[in-house]
């Protein structure tokens, strides 16, 4: 009679795989416990906020916030990222403070959140209404029509780029070319209601070129609108 030797490797996978199978016909209970910052923060209608998040650098802690679209935008070298918020109606919105993907979750960690607000410009830099027509040429990214705007914007100030739908069958897309031709910003539906809103801060002065287009080749009714952050 010849024995067979099952490895103890083997032996193991075949234990584990019994366990699992007699725990998910049986149903399973975990406990655990994560320690998440909540705070609730009372923000005024159209006014923009930069979200600033202190934590040590080597710790990946991240900010998300309930009922609100965060906007983020990186730091012209890319080592950073910059958070902005704008509501559309005041409110109390909850902002939630969390470890990143891989950190421990039974670790209290040291952290700052601060929200700080910024007043708009009255008046505009730009405020078009417009139409996309199938005679407008057809965009070198996303395939679509776009209307172009020209506008000069200064180093260190902060934009709110707006691209608002006039249909409901439309899905309006911002791009923000650079001076040198470059796409710097692009947005497709942070504006809400699947409109478009870019929030930039250039690293210099010089000539932007807006682009409005659409995800797909949609034609109809738009209005762009171009404020500065005082």
């Amino acid at each position: 009679m010849v024995r067979t030797r099952i490895p103890l490797t083997a032996t193991a996978v075949l234990l584990v795989t019994t366990l699992l199978l007699q725990a998910q016909a049986g149903g399973q209970e975990f406990k655990g416990q994560v320690k998440i910052g909540m705070h609730k923060v009372k923000l005024e209608a159209n006014k923009i906020y930069e979200v600033i998040l202190d934590s040590p650098k080597d710790l990946p802690l991240g900010v998300t916030a309930q009922g609100i679209q965060l906007n983020h935008q990186f730091t012209p070298d890319f080592r950073g990222q910059k958070i902005y918020c704008m509501p559309s109606q005041a409110g109390d919105f909850n902002f939630f403070v969390s470890p990143g993907f891989g950190v421990g979750n039974f670790t209290t960690y040291d952290y700052v959140l601060k929200i700080k607000g910024m007043a708009l410009a009255e008046k505009p830099l730009l405020q078009e209404s417009g139409k996309w027509t199938g005679q407008d040429p057809i965009y070198k990214q996303g395939g679509a029509h776009y209307k172009d705007y020209k506008i000069e914007l200064k180093g260190g100030r902060l934009y709110i780029i707006d691209l608002v739908k006039g249909g409901p069958n439309l899905d309006p897309y911002l791009y923000l070319e650079g001076p040198t031709g470059m796409v710097v910003a692009q947005d497709d539906d942070s504006g809400g209601d699947l409109n478009a809103r870019i929030i930039y801060s250039p690293p210099q002065d010089g000539e932007f070129r807006i682009i409005a287009t659409t995800l797909g080749k949609s034609t109809g009714d738009f209005t762009l609108t171009v404020r500065q952050a005082e």
